[in-house]
Parts: structure tokens; C-alpha cells; sequence
């Protein structure tokens, strides 16, 4: 069976590139509280949901264990078609007596014996069901594969969907108290009824239980994608309003006839019942004669009831033939068994044929309906905002009620809701109509993925750290920067051990491949790798010492002020532009703040924070062999900074 296309999908993460980010222990809990630690990575992209997913997911290994399987089965069913070869030894103390007469002796046997089948129809038989096997545990593979994915895309977009109705209802919940706020300013000015404020005030309390119960949603949305793929799901990229989701051009036939053709459902079926016509010829093999070629050696002092004889030695060749003649009936019950068996098989792709069709049918209609209701939809969000404006002008006009004004907002933000509803429904029915007609590729997938650019990108520093000093405060068992920005505010910043394991590894990764690009492939081995990673380390590290003894003032360690603010950072962002790398630190209250720090500097400072280290007695197994082949001298000490 030929590989899916599908399986590429596996390297899509790399595709499009997205910020790392790194979680302290201490902030677990409060991002994910009652979750496990498999959820302590975020994910932001459609490709790293994918990626986490193939990782993840408990019924995709089950189903590449059992292809794993039907590959064992498949080495066995040829391993016993292939020669076989024994050897006996018996050595044994032999003690006879007859007549009165006690005889005493040893004796031995030797024996290497070839076997080769010559024909047996029932092993030739299993042989051809064991390749059928294995093709249908990869067409099932393939099954739990693509449908993994488009569960993973279905979740992913239900996310997008409560996120986009919370935002809706959010803006709703703005106009309508800007609305009541303006009725009551009416009634104040006896301009209005009291029904009016009255009705403002309900629809408000429905806009605001409405806002729970989408709350709620994207909750349980949140942790579904989540549980399908252990990854909690952070700033999640959009879809973009301006992308064009391609229409339907083929008929409803071309689809049903991809999906007979193409669908690895159907595909599995086939095998499985090939597989069952392959049982009943091997089960019909046990009326056939069994042929083998016998070669055997045996030297041997014994003879016919263990007597001593000579030893001999004999050559053995020949043809062994068996027929079988009567099993008491077990083999026609066996033929009998297997034909129904094949009928069952047979029965079943026929099954797995309709409902494969019912569905692809059902999907396409899914997919055509949805088109017209975007389209429906989007009309209706341009009919609704100038009716809600139109509206709004008549009540400031006195020609409309303020129930007309605030019915009008209800179904200009429904038509929004709706909108987006479509839309995202539209994705993911055609990603479930290419799924069953069996399509799906890797570019399906990174043609959805293109889809979703980040429309609200987080800033990418707040405030930026233009000097910090970094040392270790033993009663806090923390390491401490110091951080100074352009207005000269002082920042504090503390670091759990926690936390720097897990940005260590970051940030040595970006400095190694810094260095990979500039040696030639022909010299990137791991010993000038290393090599060259000790000498720009202390490059660095003498680079720092020369700036403190030349230039004392501009060295000069950054100090905490009365007024410096204090944060323990929870969680980092990582981010690698061209031949920088930023570090953004954030805290409660969304607090961030962000260092930009060329290779030189970074390794700078990781020279600091490994002294650091060392003087809090922290495990040192984190550190790369090449940071602790750069420390020739203790120069690094407490306080240095990064400028």
C-alpha cells in the first residue's frame, strides 16, 4: 500500500513561525488549574496543535502499535516458508541388563537436520492474508490519522468561535449600556418613559447572562482542544476577514467517486476482506498434500533401542510428503467457518461503502449550504449595522422607540455572530468532505494554516530593558535582575530555578545554530562545534572584562531605587528576529517587559547567570559542556551587567 499523503502534516509546525513561550512553576496553577503538567505548554498556531497532537494522541499509537503488529505478523508468515535448521545433541549413561548380565555403556547422538517447504498451501495462504493484514492496519493508521487532524482543525475553529462570540457579546454588552445610559439621561430630562428604561435595563441583564453562558463556552471549548491535545491553548492566530475559502466547483458525483476510490475506510475494508478469501484457501490447503525437502546429518553410537553399536555416520536427503486423509470433519467445519467469515468481511465493506457515500453526499451539501449562508450572512451584517445606525438616528430623532433601537442592536451583533459562525463552519466541513472522500493531504492542512494570520499580534516589548544586572539573593533562593529603561525606571525582576531550566534550553538551542551557520557542512562535527562554542564564549566573557575595566562608568551595576517596582516573573516569550533574540518577561496584571540581546550579549549573560548558578548550589547538569569548559578564570561574578 502506498504512504498517505497525510503524514507529512507531522513537520507542519515549522512552517510558520510563532513565539515561544516559557511557564514558571508558580504560574502553573493559575493558567492551569486543575490540569495536569502535560498541559504546560501553550499552543498558538493551528500547525503546533497538529504537531502536539500526533504526539498525544492515545488512539493514533494504539493504531501504530497494531500496524507494528500486522508487520511482526507479516516477518513470521514468511519466516516459516523460509529454511529451517535443527541440531540435536544426547549424550546419555546407558545401564542394561538381560540373562543375568549387567551392561554398562555410554552413548551419544548428533543431529543438524534442513528443512525447506517445498509446498504448503495453508502457510502460502497465511503468508498472502499476513501482507493483506498489514496493508489494512496502515489503511486504518490513516483512518485514526486524518480523522485526529480534522478533530483537532474542528476544535481549534470551535475555540476561534467562542472567542470571536464572547468578543461580539462583549461589544454588544458596550452599546447596549451606552444605549440605557442615553434612555436614562432621557428619562432624567422626563424625555423618556419608564417602560423604556425599564426594557433597557432587561435587555441588558440578557446581554450579560448571555455573556456567562458564552463564557462558558469557550471554556469547555478551551479544554476540549486541550484534551485532544495536551496543549493548553494560548493566543490563538484567526482567521483573516480578508481570506477567500474556495468554493465547490466539482459535483456531488466527483466527490462520491473519490471517496469510493480514495477513502482509507473503504481501502480497509477491501484488505479485510481479501484477507477472509486468503482464510478460506488456506483452510481449503488442508485437504492439499504438504511437500518439504529434508536434509539431515546424524553421528551416532547407538542404535535401535539405545544398544551400543559402531559408530556411524549418516547423510540423510529426501522428499517428505504428506497427505492428510481424515480430521474427523474439523477441517470442512474450518472451510465452512472461514466462507462465513468472508461473507461477514464482504458484508461489511459493503457497509463501510454506503455509509462512507451517505456521509461524503451529506458533507458536500454541508459545504454548498454553507457558501450561500456566508454570503446570506455577510449581507445581513451590512443590512443590520446601518439599520442599528438608521435606528439609533430615529430614536435621537424621536421618530422610533428605544425598544426598535435595542432590538436592532440585538440583530446586528447576532448577524456578526452568525457570520463568523458560517465561516468557520465552512473550514471545517470542507476539511471533514476531503477527509471522508479520502483527499486530505498535508497541503490541505498548510493551506488552512495560511488562512490564519495573527490579527491581534500581543506587542512585542512593552518596555524595553536597556541595562540589567543580574546576581542570586540566597534568602530568596532566586536569581535577581535588575533592570534599568530609557526613562531610567528601575525594574526588579525575579527568576525561580524553575523557570530558567526551562529557558535555558532556548536560548543555548538559538546560540548553537548561531554558530552552525557560520561552519562549513563539511567541518560541522561535534568537536568544532564545541570548539568553536568555547572560544566565542570566552570571547564574551573577556569582551565583559574589558568594557568593566575600561569603561568603569558605563559597567556600572544597575541599583534598585525606593520606588523600583518588583515583579516575579511568571512566564517568558521567546522570540528570534534576524540576529537578535527578545525576551519578554511578564508578570501579573499584564505586566511585560523585554530585553533585545544580540548573540554576544546573550552569551554575556549567560556567563553571569552559570556563576550565578554555581554560587546557589543549583544542579549543574542543565549546563552544556562547552559553558563549563569557557569558565578558565572566576572573573563572572555577582552583579555584572548586560549593556
Amino acid at each position: 500500500m502506498k504512504r498517505s499523503k497525510i503524514l507529512p502534516a507531522i513537520g507542519l509546525s515549522v512552517l510558520i513561525a510563532c513565539p515561544i513561550t516559557v511557564l514558571a512553576a508558580d504560574s502553573l496553577d493559575s493558567v492551569n488549574q486543575g490540569f495536569t503538567d502535560e498541559t504546560s505548554a501553550l499552543g498558538f498556531t493551528l500547525e503546533n496543535f497538529f504537531t502536539a497532537a500526533l504526539n498525544y494522541s492515545p488512539g493514533l499509537r494504539i493504531a501504530e502499535e497494531m500496524l507494528n503488529i500486522g508487520s511482526a505478523r507479516k516477518r513470521a508468515a514468511n519466516g516459516r516458508l523460509l529454511p529451517q535448521l535443527a541440531a540435536n545433541a544426547n549424550v546419555n549413561d546407558n545401564r542394561r541388563s538381560s540373562v543375568n548380565q549387567l551392561q554398562k555403556f555410554d552413548g551419544s547422538r548428533y543431529s543438524v537436520q534442513l528443512t525447506q517447504v517445498l509446498f504448503n498451501w495453508r502457510d502460502f495462504a497465511a503468508r498472502n492474508e499476513a501482507y493483506l493484514l498489514e496493508d489494512q492496519a496502515e489503511a486504518e493508521y490513516y483512518v485514526q490519522l486524518s480523522a485526529l487532524l480534522t478533530d483537532v482543525a474542528e476544535k481549534y475553529f470551535d475555540v476561534l468561535q467562542s472567542e470571536d462570540a464572547l468578543e461580539s457579546i462583549r461589544s454588544e454588552l458596550n452599546a447596549v449600556t451606552n444605549q440605557l445610559n442615553l434612555i436614562q439621561s432621557y428619562y432624567d430630562r422626563q424625555l423618556a418613559q419608564i417602560t423604556d428604561l425599564y426594557e433597557a435595563r432587561a435587555r441588558l441583564a440578557a446581554v450579560q447572562a448571555e455573556q456567562l453562558v458564552l463564557q462558558s463556552e469557550l471554556a469547555l471549548t478551551r479544554d476540549a482542544l486541550r484534551s485532544a491535545t495536551g496543549v493548553t491553548a494560548g493566543q490563538l492566530y484567526r482567521l483573516s476577514e480578508s481570506v477567500e475559502i474556495p468554493v465547490l466547483e466539482d459535483s456531488i458525483d466527483y466527490w462520491v467517486r473519490q471517496a469510493r476510490n480514495n477513502s482509507h475506510l473503504i481501502q480497509a475494508g477491501r484488505y479485510a476482506m481479501q484477507a477472509a478469501g486468503e482464510r478460506v484457501s488456506g483452510s481449503r490447503g488442508a485437504y492439499m498434500p504438504d511437500v518439504s525437502l529434508v536434509v539431515q546429518r546424524q553421528d551416532t553410537d547407538l542404535g535401535f533401542d539405545n544398544s551400543p553399536i559402531d559408530l556411524t555416520e549418516t547423510t540423510f536427503i529426501g522428499v517428505t510428503v504428506s497427505i492428510p486423509l481424515f480430521a474427523g470433519g474439523s477441517n470442512r467445519a474450518a472451510v465452512s467457518e472461514a466462507i462465513s467469515r468472508r461473507n461477514i468481511a464482504r458484508n461489511e465493506l459493503r457497509q463501510i461503502q454506503l455509509d462512507v457515500s451517505e456521509r461524503t453526499r451529506a458533507a458536500y451539501l454541508l459545504v454548498k449550504s454553507t457558501e450561500v449562508q456566508t454570503q446570506a450572512a455577510q449581507k445581513l451584517v451590512d443590512s443590520t449595522a446601518l439599520s442599528a445606525e438608521a435606528m439609533q438616528q430615529g430614536f435621537e430623532l424621536g421618530t422610533v422607540t428605544s425598544v426598535d433601537v435595542l432590538n436592532a442592536l440585538r440583530n446586528q451583533f447576532q448577524a456578526e455572530r452568525d457570520f463568523q459562525r458560517t465561516r468557520y463552519e465552512h473550514v471545517k466541513l470542507l476539511l471533514i468532505l476531503k477527509r471522508e472522500a479520502g483527499t486530505l493531504t498535508a497541503d490541505d492542512l498548510i493551506e488552512v494554516g495560511v488562512w490564519l494570520p495573527l490579527q491581534r499580534p500581543e506587542p512585542l516589548i512593552m518596555t524595553e530593558l536597556l541595562r540589567m544586572t543580574t546576581d542570586y539573593q540566597a534568602l530568596d533562593d532566586r536569581i535577581r535582575v535588575v533592570g534599568e529603561t530609557k526613562s531610567q525606571e528601575v525594574i526588579v525582576l525575579w527568576l525561580t530555578q524553575r523557570l530558567l531550566i526551562r529557558l535555558l534550553p532556548h536560548m543555548l538551542e538559538w546560540l548553537e545554530k548561531q554558530t552552525l551557520s557560520e561552519i562549513r557542512p563539511a567541518d560541522a562535527n561535534e568537536q568544532t562545534k564545541e570548539v568553536l562554542q568555547v572560544f566565542k564564549q570566552q570571547s564574551a566573557r573577556a569582551e565583559m572584562s574589558k568594557t568593566a575595566s575600561s569603561e568603569p562608568a558605563k559597567a556600572a551595576p544597575v541599583k534598585t531605587k525606593a520606588d523600583s517596582r518588583s515583579v516575579l516573573v511568571e512566564s517568558i516569550d521567546i522570540r528570534k528576529p534576524g540576529q537578535t533574540i527578545q525576551l519578554i518577561f511578564k508578570g501579573q496584571d499584564d505586566f511585560r517587559v523585554g530585553i533585545v540581546l544580540s548573540a554576544q550579549q546573550l552569551r554575556q549573560w549567560l556567563a553571569i547567570i552559570r556563576a550565578q548558578w554555581e554560587s546557589a548550589a543549583w544542579p549543574l547538569a542543565v549546563w552544556p559542556n562547552w559553558i563549563t569548559k569557557s569558565l578558565t578564570n572566576k572573573s563572572t561574578g555577582t552583579g555584572q551587567g548586560i549593556h
